[in-house]
């Protein structure tokens, strides 16, 4: 991640580097939103607004799919897509912080795709030993045509993107049990 780096997280937890990353994620943010403002045209004003104005830190990972289009339309008996020479979508869930929203990304014409899950560079003990909370995350373009999104958990743990188009839903639910 270029902008809200594994390093730049952990110095904010030492005591005695707290003021100077301040400055510095400070400094980051603000050109990671000059450069998000340069992609305002490559997406749909939904995804545009998620990037802009919401956050998804300390929501939790619900899931994570890989889906070759072209096997799953063999399967279905259905003719194989136009789309052929991209056909991997991605599809990742994430319920957010507060625990009242449901996040589905949908990525397609997906041509990179990585997980990182055994970093080793925890930055918070995660006694669950899941992939730990969302951090943060970054988009930015690739090139011309393709957007990378990028994502940082709690343990260290990434997860990258690289894609044509992107589809962000986000759905109220209710909770009857969410522990803080």
């Amino acid at each position: 991640m270029e902008y809200f780096s594994k390093e730049l997280w952990l110095r904010f937890q030492d005591l005695n580097e707290t003021e100077q990353a301040e400055r510095v994620w400070e400094q980051n943010r603000n050109s990671y939103i000059k450069q998000l403002e340069a992609l305002k045209e490559r997406l749909n004003s939904t995804e545009f607004n998620f990037f802009t104005n919401e956050s998804l830190h300390d929501g939790e990972l619900i899931s994570l799919r890989v889906i070759d289009t072209n096997k799953k339309r063999l399967i279905e008996k259905k003719k194989r897509s136009k789309s052929y020479k991209d056909p991997i979508n991605v599809e990742i869930v994430v319920l957010n912080g507060d625990g009242d929203f449901i996040y589905t990304f949908k990525y397609s014409k997906v041509v990179f795709f990585n997980i990182d899950f055994f970093s080793n560079a925890d930055l918070f003990d995660d006694y669950f030993r899941s992939i730990g909370d969302w951090g943060y995350d970054e988009l930015t373009s690739a090139d011309e045509s393709l957007l990378n999104h990028e994502i940082l958990f709690s343990t260290g743990a990434t997860i990258k993107v690289k894609f044509k188009c992107i589809k962000i839903k986000k759905k109220k639910i209710r909770i009857i049990w969410w522990p803080k």
